[in-house]
């Protein structure tokens, strides 16, 4: 293996376990599930999406599969 390589997966691992410690002492949960309650960017599901926002979706939904 290489020095640049080792190098760089010696930054990741310390990455992840300084990201690890934060979220640990911070009390932040591991996975976010969208804007909390009330937050103006929240989605309403009770009204249905504009043509504007259906075609959007189906962009970012091609783009992530």
């Amino acid at each position: 293996m290489s020095c640049r390589r080792w190098w760089r997966r010696l930054r990741w691992a310390v990455w992840d376990g300084m990201v690890a410690y934060g979220r640990f002492t911070l009390g932040v949960p591991e996975i976010l599930d969208g804007p909390s309650p009330g937050h103006p960017e929240r989605c309403c599901p009770e009204q249905p999406l504009t043509d504007t926002e259906r075609a959007l979706a189906r962009q970012l939904s091609r783009r992530y599969r």
